[in-house]
């Protein structure tokens, strides 16, 4: 039961902490892509500021995430 509590709570955290960027930087570059085919131009200093924008708002739902799922020790 332990083990198992161990390996749950390891990919949680793994998770909270690898998916965040990967979702922030896909929306950068999904954008970055609908710019290019639409012909149009945003500051270089906006996307930027959007995607730490991005990083902060995953990453705070991933915390309350990991808050939510963290399971008390059961005996």
């Amino acid at each position: 039961m332990t083990l198992m509590l161990i390996l749950r709570r390891s990919i949680l955290i793994a998770l909270c902490v690898a998916a965040p960027p990967l979702a922030a930087y896909a929306l950068y570059g999904a954008g970055q892509y609908y710019l290019a085919i639409s012909n149009k131009y945003l500051d270089p200093h906006t996307q930027v500021y959007a995607f730490y924008f991005e990083l902060a708002i995953f990453y705070f739902g991933s915390l309350l995430e990991l808050r939510s799922r963290w399971s008390p020790v059961e005996e």
